[in-house]
């Protein structure tokens, strides 16, 4: 008799932070597997007017090496060649924390140096 493997499927999450004041925001859709996560990406500021987008391409790539729900991820810029790297802690809160702390590839983009997000129910 032969076995099936059993595979499961990475969890999804999707999560958005908006300033209104400002008129700009940011979202991400995120999926985990084991100590990886990756996802897509949606900045804009000026109300709108300028839109940073990964057009449904991985822009956010990352692994957690020692605890569980913090991740050091590479991100891409989807409006300008901007990249870098920024750190993702999945708090106890509820929360998503996102923080820029090294941009490789400086450019124009509408990425957020710092945002905490909260999660997207569909």
């Amino acid at each position: 008799m032969q076995s099936a493997a059993v595979f499961a499927e990475p969890s999804v999450s999707k999560w958005s932070y908006s300033n209104e004041q400002q008129g700009s925001g940011f979202s991400m859709t995120l999926w985990r597997e084991g100590n990886k996560v990756w996802g897509q990406h949606t900045g804009w500021a000026r109300n709108g007017n300028r839109i940073d987008d990964s057009w449904d391409e991985i822009s956010i790539e990352g692994v957690s090496e020692d605890k569980p729900n913090e991740y050091i991820v590479r991100w891409q810029s989807g409006y300008s060649n901007a990249e870098g790297w920024a750190d993702l802690i999945f708090s106890d809160d509820g929360t998503l924390l996102w923080q820029v702390f090294r941009v490789q590839v400086d450019g124009e983009r509408y990425i957020p140096a710092k945002a905490i997000l909260q999660p997207v129910t569909d």
